[in-house]
Formats: C-alpha cells, sequence, structure tokens
C-alpha cells in the first residue's frame, strides 16, 4: 500500500456504540470473564454444534449476567468487523496495531488474534458465505414467444411478447411476459452492465489479489 494512503482501521472510520461500552469494561474484568465471553463469541461466530444459548447462559451464572451483556456485544461486534475483511487486506500488524489505538488491553491482544487469523477462521469464513445475504440462484430458465391472433385490445393484434419462467434454488418459480420493445430494452441494459463490469475489472485497483 502506497504510503501517502492513509489505512482505515479494521473496525471503521467510527467505533460503533457498543465496541465503546465494552471497552470501558476490559481494564476491570476479571481475566477468566473476558475468556468466557470470547468463548461464547467464538462459538457464536463458527455456529458449533453446543448449544450456543445454553453456553451464554453458563457464562452469565459464572460472571453476571449484566457484564456479560456488557461485554458481549461489543467483543462480538469486534470480531466480526476483522473477520469481515478478506485475508490478505488485513494483516496481524495492522489488527494489533488497531486494538493498541482502540485501547484493547495488551493482555488480550494474543487471544483475539487467534480467533481472527487461527485455525478457526476458515469455518468462520464458511459460516459467513452461509449466512450473507442473497437472492436466491437459478436452476432452468425457459422462454418462448406468444403472438396474440385476437384479444380484447386491437392494437395488440399479431404483437409477439415474450414469456419467461425462472426455476429458482429455493424451490420458488416465477414468471414474467415483457413485450418486444421491453425485452430489447432489457437485452440492452444487460449487454451494458456487462460491459461495464468488463472495464471496471480492467482496473487495477480493482483486481483481486489471491
Amino acid at each position: 500500500m502506497p504510503a501517502d494512503i492513509e489505512r482505515t482501521s479494521f473496525i471503521g472510520v467510527s467505533v460503533p456504540t457498543e465496541v465503546k461500552v465494552t471497552l470501558k469494561h476490559l481494564n476491570k474484568i476479571e481475566d477468566a470473564a473476558f475468556s468466557g465471553v470470547l468463548e461464547v463469541v467464538r462459538l457464536h461466530l463458527i455456529n458449533n454444534n453446543k448449544n450456543i444459548e445454553e453456553e451464554f447462559e453458563n457464562c452469565c451464572q459464572k460472571h453476571g449476567h449484566a457484564l456479560v451483556m456488557e461485554i458481549y456485544p461489543g467483543l462480538l461486534k469486534l470480531v466480526q468487523s476483522a473477520v469481515r475483511l478478506p485475508r490478505y487486506s488485513l494483516t496481524t500488524k495492522d489488527f494489533l496495531k488497531d486494538l493498541t489505538d482502540l485501547n484493547v488491553p495488551k493482555k488480550y491482544h494474543n487471544t483475539l488474534q487467534d480467533i481472527v487469523f487461527g485455525c478457526d477462521r476458515e469455518s468462520i469464513d464458511d459460516m459467513c458465505m452461509k449466512k450473507r445475504p442473497r437472492y436466491p440462484t437459478l436452476n432452468s430458465f425457459r422462454w418462448r414467444v406468444d403472438v396474440g391472433i385476437s384479444t380484447a385490445s386491437l392494437n395488440r393484434v399479431l404483437e409477439p411478447t415474450i414469456l419467461m419462467e425462472m426455476d429458482l434454488k429455493d424451490g420458488k418459480k416465477q414468471s414474467f411476459e415483457v413485450s418486444k420493445e421491453k425485452f430489447h430494452e432489457l437485452r440492452y441494459a444487460v449487454a451494458y452492465v456487462l460491459k461495464q463490469m468488463q472495464q471496471l475489472e480492467k482496473r487495477s485497483v480493482l483486481q483481486i489479489k489471491s
């Protein structure tokens, strides 16, 4: 990265409120309480087979419900903000520097680093991919051209229409009908978007590093 470009912290430009609340407690809580809450965060992120709600309740019983409710949302947000970034864009050095800038006690740095860069990272990434919001994908796509010979609207007689039907991966079917003119507009719009995507991909700043 060029030296004249200032790097943004993994947490973002502004520190989320829940993280600010957690940071107020980190210098006062016992190490066992921090480790217990962080373990619940880890289970939440990897969706471990353990009952997360049960683990959370056990943590609350050991360390106090009020304390856990104060630090759990912030710790979860802190780790989520780090793992949402591609591995190549956040180094361990930058991560530890950001923790220092956030005034996270140094004794917790290695534990947080183990979650973000350790052996659980692959499981966390897999779970993030499964939970990410997205539209259902196509299983199949069919279309046909219909020509109306006789309709209530005389100006549509012998005008072709395109009927499209999509089978989606979630089991739903979607069908819609467009006129010849709208079909050409759709065709043009898709071709334009594809061309713009190709032009963007040629820009080095948008090329994804392996």
